[in-house]
């Protein structure tokens, strides 16, 4: 279950305006997430398209989660 919650993925599309990102996850047959959104810190992260990102996902959700950063 913990396996579900922190997945890598690689950034897809940016909404820079609203402050979210699409996700592909190979582990998972290649999914693309809904948007989901960019965890900030001091700096206004924002990732680029093709970045590898971890992402936490809500548990038991429907594909609700957070970028919390990039590897």
């Amino acid at each position: 279950m913990i396996n579900d919650i922190f997945r890598q993925g690689i950034v897809q599309s940016v909404d820079s305006t609203h402050g979210t990102a699409r996700v592909k996850y190979p582990e998972y047959d290649g999914i693309i997430s809904a948007n989901l959104k960019i965890l900030r810190q001091k700096d206004a992260w924002t990732p680029s398209i093709n970045d590898d990102v971890l992402v936490v996902c809500m548990p038991g959700g429907d594909g609700e989660g957070y970028i919390v950063g990039r590897f």
